[in-house]
């Protein structure tokens, strides 16, 4: 069985949520504090793929298509434990997909190219890469 880990909601109270989180991660000052803790993660994985109460998501995909996939990857510095984990935007939460070891703690993000590919033929590539630098 898939482990699984449902994030909180992330409070939303205005714009700059992403910079927050970003911040979060990445501000010396506040890592003295602490490693990135649930909120933080939560706020990034919804700022990256997340699904709002509307039915959209936080991010455009060419043709609503969406072929990216995020992934977090823990040395056990995160709040999740060690191990390579899948975002899953539907329910907002990290499945594991892969035992500890090894890791580091970071984000990576995928394309299952070939769905795009379908819809655009070869001028595919060209959205699947905007995509990712959304």
């Amino acid at each position: 069985m898939v482990a699984a880990i449902k994030l909180p909601r992330p409070a939303l109270r205005e714009r700059p949520w992403l910079r927050e989180a970003l911040w979060c991660l990445a501000s010396g000052a506040v890592l003295e504090a602490g490693p990135c803790g649930t909120e933080c993660l939560s706020r990034i994985t919804f700022s990256a793929q997340g699904l709002l109460a509307d039915g959209r998501r936080t991010v455009p995909s060419a043709g609503g298509i969406y072929p990216l996939h995020l992934y977090v990857f823990s040395a056990g510095g995160l709040p999740i434990g060690e191990g390579a984990w899948r975002y899953n935007p539907l329910n907002h939460s990290l499945e594991e997909v892969e035992e500890p070891g090894g890791f580091f703690n970071g984000f990576l993000v995928a394309a299952e190219a070939q769905r795009t590919y379908v819809f655009y033929g070869e001028r595919g590539y060209r959205y699947v890469r905007l995509e990712v630098g959304h």
